[in-house]
């Protein structure tokens, strides 16, 4: 495996590491959005992810549904949308992760040529030294952009 890249890192953040951070539940995570508010890292996103992410929004959402999802676009989504990448999955030939759901984090790094997938997703962190890209947590990505 490479060394870190020093630019702009492209990136897919798993549903788990980024969901706290767009709805404001620890704060202690803000230097995420911090690193693509600078354009540090580039993440990485697409239909399938989005979609995910919105749909645990709304599952968490004391207020309506509707305004909560326009809410989301709006103030978390939207103000990012140059650096935020919607790359479709194409016919690849991937790792299978024995986590069905998490495939979809693989699909999109190999095919968006992501230098690293941040995730707490068991089934992803063991899967590292298959993909040609970094599996890290987010204490350990953090610790990389920070060197």
């Amino acid at each position: 495996m490479n060394p870190p890249p020093t630019g702009s890192v492209r990136v897919v953040i798993d549903t788990n590491v980024v969901l706290p951070v767009l709805t404001g539940n620890q704060p202690e995570r803000n230097w995420l959005r911090a690193l693509w508010t600078i354009g540090r890292i580039v993440p990485l996103v697409n239909a399938e992810t989005i979609a995910e992410l919105t749909e645990k929004i709304l599952e968490r959402s004391p207020s309506p549904k509707d305004y909560q999802a326009d809410l989301f676009v709006r103030k978390t989504l939207l103000p990012y949308r140059q650096r935020w990448e919607d790359i479709p999955v194409t016919n690849i030939q991937a790792p299978i992760c024995r986590d069905k759901d998490d495939q979809k984090f693989i699909d999109l790094a190999i095919t968006g040529r992501a230098d690293c997938l941040v995730t707490r997703d068991r089934a992803l962190l063991e899967m590292g030294d298959e993909l040609p890209f970094w599996v890290l947590d987010d204490y350990t990505f953090r610790g990389m952009m920070e060197t």
